[in-house]
């Protein structure tokens, strides 16, 4: 079976495709068959061409070279067969956003699909398509993503953050592989698509010492450093505070309350509205006015850190500078705060995770920060329980005399 490319005058009618040709690629079976398909976003001008044109059509020649020369590989591999040829030869960045899209996610979490999907087109291109991913390809991606991979604030990513995205690939990819009409035969990242962390990163938190230091009043933004402190004391999420209205806090017999989701997705659960809270809330308004007036922009978002900064300028603020092992206090370091003080003050571990949503107990204990050592006053205090078992059973012996 031979491969080759064939262009057609391109039969759209949309202006900019005029004095076009569309790519198709085209199959020499053992049976005479010859069928063919057209290459999405594969195109060259004809006719009488400018500068960018003719550079346009010098890069597609090379793309499309390269293109046919893995086709070819593939066929000698017994990668590629006639059955094949059924599936769409879909490319990754395209099959991703419209993935991404459909998704019935919230758009901060999609935004991970985005800049995952900006990784991958930015290291192959947008041509290249899911059967040509290769684990070499994977691990070159990966080494990329640690090495040069920068944030808008021009710092290296947490590696954490790294392997969110490789997930968000992996996804895609998973889709691809079970969509019985895409041509994808594995899925690489599963087993190289995650860097690895060889030390346990804990991140700042403000403890119920600390919290009583903070003062909203002299923010320069009062509706951000309200909502951090806000997060702290309800463990709700950023974007739980961010849209939550006065018509969601409701009172009955057990006091004033809202309902949300602690888990992404999951079934809404009953969050109580302390004193300290709505003291903080200040006066009820009407029901579709927000409880906190903010937003979560880059000039709120560098109001809070300073704030932050003059409250406790021994700590780490913002995004994790470096991979040492710190990071530093964002507005999620609020909702790490409510977990980790609430394992502090004593609180049953599984309550703590019923509260917050955690699938695993592990992940809720991966907050507490206190000693490992057995403390005098816990050993005291079983010893306490102890004494009173052995003292009521030596008056029973006696009552029985």
């Amino acid at each position: 079976m031979n491969v080759n490319i064939r262009w057609v005058k391109s039969r759209s009618q949309a202006k900019k495709k005029k004095n076009t040709e569309d790519a198709y690629l085209r199959w020499y079976t053992a049976d005479g068959k010859q069928p063919q398909k057209r290459l999405k976003a594969v195109f060259r001008y004809t006719g009488r061409l400018d500068a960018s044109q003719k550079r346009h059509n010098d890069n597609m020649n090379i793309e499309i070279e390269e293109y046919l020369n893995r086709k070819k590989k593939e066929i000698r591999q017994g990668l590629l067969d006639v059955k094949s040829f059924d599936k769409q030869i879909e490319t990754f960045v395209e099959y991703g956003k419209k993935y991404a899209s459909k998704l019935d996610i919230k758009a901060d979490s999609k935004s991970a699909y985005r800049q995952a999907l900006t990784f991958f087109e930015e290291y192959f291109g947008k041509h290249k398509t899911f059967n040509e991913i290769t684990d070499d390809d994977v691990i070159a991606l990966r080494v990329h993503m640690r090495d040069n991979g920068r944030s808008r604030y021009g710092r290296p990513y947490a590696l954490n953050t790294i392997n969110t995205y490789l997930n968000r690939l992996s996804l895609i990819q998973d889709d691809a592989l079970k969509n019985p009409n895409v041509l994808c035969k594995t899925n690489p990242f599963e087993k190289y698509g995650q860097v690895k962390i060889d030390k346990q990163t804990k991140g700042e938190y403000v403890s119920a010492s600390e919290y009583a230091l903070l003062d909203y009043t002299i923010c320069k933004s009062q509706g951000i450093a309200k909502a951090f402190m806000f997060s702290i004391l309800s463990g709700l999420r950023k974007s739980d505070v961010e849209t939550m209205v006065w018509g969601d806090i409701a009172k009955d017999e057990q006091g004033w309350h809202t309902y949300k989701a602690m888990v992404k997705g999951g079934q809404l659960i009953r969050v109580s509205i302390t004193p300290m809270m709505l003291d903080l809330l200040g006066k009820r308004k009407g029901d579709y006015a927000r409880i906190i007036q903010w937003n979560y922009s880059n000039l709120q978002i560098g109001d809070l850190y300073y704030w932050l900064h003059t409250t406790y300028p021994k700590k780490e603020i913002g995004q994790q500078k470096n991979r040492s092992g710190i990071k530093g206090l964002t507005f999620h370091s609020a909702r790490a705060s409510f977990i980790t003080n609430l394992l502090d003050a004593g609180i049953n571990p599984f309550r703590v995770q019923k509260y917050v949503g955690h699938k695993d107990l592990k992940t809720t204990m991966s907050y507490y920060r206190g000693k490992s050592e057995m403390h005098q006053k816990d050993l005291l205090k079983m010893d306490d329980m102890y004494k009173k078992e052995i003292t009521g059973e030596k008056a029973k012996e006696l009552l029985e005399v």
